[in-house]
């Protein structure tokens, strides 16, 4: 035996242990591929023999005793306890901790050897993160939990503990664990028993803590004219919106200018759902229907990411609110029209025509915002006279089916009165046109209607220029008779 003044026993062939043995100072050296046979029981147990293996860094697996006396799990395990190995790490490389794995010694299960050896093997750790990036949030974690390589193992969820602000956070409850960060895909629940094969036992791993909010949810009429707000307690992961309680009526006195007097204004909105804001309208992707489940866990995990979360004192997060999104009836922009015998005989009022000086806004369609008039008849309208005048009604009906009605006067310009139920105590005032009121260009101003003939006609507008032409040259006034028909 060469070399002993380096080791008790420099082993490069077999050697076979039983029994009481006395070795002292280094212990066995055991040459690369060589392994030790027990062929009794080691009965020694003063001091662990020191056991140092050829290669430097060993593979896991590498065999190192065998009991050939007992080929039992039971019997190395118990073998394993004897000896201590010197090498301390084995040939992986745990890219992690930037370092290599520590090499230890572990009985044969089946899986990671034969029963009945003893190998080398190494560690694995499962790890727990709390999985939630906020200054105000701290955690008590479990303790990191080993594996060791190729074998199966049964592992019981733990539980971790969430403070905000050192006090227990009660809006946040620890459900289980995840096998990535911010995904929402629960892999381990608290309590539950997972097994990790002896073939997932080659690696490290990390679990990332799952949690459910629990809030109070406000349900907030936003600007409602009947139905109280109030507050649903002790919602857990997503609750269901409600049905409507609510109603959004408003009523006014406005000038129409068309019949120059103040009428009811009377606006209807139309309940289309929720949202977590008040200037929401019912397009909007984050608009939710009664009976929606609304994600508790994405809003205050959110508000916990970004910052924007308000706790109170008791750990409680502030309510999350949610605004009932109301649609408001379209707006309709139209004025009193005026026609002659002569138009209306040639058929010139119908609902494009009409149609063509209206118009519909809304706050919330551009697309969808239709126009409709009811128009009265030829005989009707051919009955009035100077002081008649029927009306038309203008109807505007948005996406939302909200729908909005106007008023507005026809009248004839011709002479004659109509003595019966479209008869106007006001007349219907014909205005002297002259260069003033023509050049103030609205009749808001004092001026003509924006779509007279006298601004919108080419051969009307010609005319009166003419005319004004001729009176700042002074020059004989002259009458011309231009037909309304043609």
């Amino acid at each position: 035996m060469e070399r002993n003044n380096s080791y008790d026993i420099l082993q490069k062939g077999e050697y076979h242990l039983s029994g009481e043995i006395a070795i002292c100072g280094k212990g066995i050296w055991l040459a690369k591929d060589r392994s030790l046979r027990l062929s009794g029981a080691l009965s020694q147990n003063l001091s662990k023999i020191s056991l140092t293996l050829e290669e430097e860094c060993p593979e896991p697996g590498r065999l190192v005793l065998s009991c050939d006396y007992d080929k039992t799990q039971n019997t190395a395990d118990r073998m394993k306890e004897k000896f201590t190995l010197t090498n301390t790490h084995t040939k992986t490389w745990n890219a992690g901790q930037g370092k290599y794995r520590s090499a230890i010694l572990r009985a044969g299960t089946g899986s990671n050897a034969s029963v009945g050896q003893v190998i080398v093997s190494e560690t694995y750790t499962i790890a727990f993160e709390g999985n939630l990036d906020n200054p105000h949030v701290t955690f008590s974690l479990p303790e990191q939990k080993p594996l060791y390589w190729k074998e199966a193992q049964t592992i019981s969820a733990p539980a971790l503990a969430v403070f905000y602000d050192g006090r227990v956070f009660t809006s946040l409850e620890q459900t289980g664990w995840r096998q990535t960060a911010k995904t929402t895909e629960e892999f381990w629940q608290i309590g539950q028993d997972k097994v990790f094969s002896a073939e997932a036992c080659t690696k490290d791993y990390c679990f990332y803590a799952n949690y459910d909010v629990i809030a109070d949810v406000l349900i907030c009429g936003n600007g409602q004219t009947a139905g109280e707000d109030y507050r649903i307690r002790d919602c857990k992961k997503t609750v269901s919106l409600p049905e409507n309680t609510f109603a959004r009526i408003e009523e006014s006195l406005v000038w129409d200018e068309n019949f120059a007097e103040k009428v009811l204004e009377r606006k209807t909105y139309a309940h289309m759902g929720w949202a977590m804001r008040e200037d929401a309208i019912y397009k909007d992707a984050d608009v939710l229907a009664v009976g929606s489940p609304a994600d508790l866990n994405a809003w205050g995990m959110q508000a916990l990411e970004s910052g924007t979360e308000k706790v109170d004192v008791d750990g409680r997060l502030e309510p999350l609110t949610f605004y009932s999104v109301w649609d408001r009836p379209p707006e309709i922009s139209a004025k009193n029209r005026y026609w002659s015998k002569n138009q209306v005989k040639a058929g010139a009022v119908t609902k494009q025509e009409v149609l063509r000086t209206a118009g519909a806004s809304d706050a919330e369609d551009r697309e969808n915002l239709v126009l409709d008039v009811e128009l009265p008849d030829e005989k009707t309208l051919l009955s009035l006279g100077e002081k008649g005048y029927v009306t038309a009604r203008y109807k505007a009906v948005d996406g939302a089916g909200n729908m909005t009605e106007r008023l507005v006067k026809m009248g004839i310009t011709e002479s004659g009165i109509y003595q019966g139920q479209y008869r106007d105590g006001n007349a219907i005032v014909l205005r002297k046109i002259d260069q003033t009121y023509y050049n103030k260009k609205t009749e808001e101003a004092g001026g003509l209607m924006e779509e007279s003939l006298w601004y919108v006609d080419p051969a009307c507008k010609e005319k009166i220029l003419q005319t004004f032409t001729a009176q700042e040259e002074e020059e004989p006034v002259f009458s011309y008779e231009l037909s309304l028909s043609e």
